[in-house]
């Protein structure tokens, strides 16, 4: 990906401008770009958005995605 960096500013838009936790619909949309991204890239990203973790895995996403791309 050309631009991870802004790919990486969206994604923490969308789980962090909530001012407290995101709604399930945020985690839902994450895991939709990241299921385009599989498609688009040609990748496979194992870690998911977990709306059920009490302790959120977004840096294992964003790491793994960075990595990926």
């Amino acid at each position: 990906m050309k631009h991870i960096g802004k790919f990486r500013t969206v994604l923490s838009s969308l789980m962090y401008s909530w001012g407290g936790d995101p709604p399930p619909e945020a985690h839902w949309a994450g895991n939709e770009l990241i299921d385009w991204i599989e498609m688009e890239f040609n990748v496979t990203i194992n870690n998911r958005f977990d709306e059920e973790s009490d302790d959120s895995n977004y840096e294992n996403v964003i790491n793994e995605l960075e990595l990926k791309l």
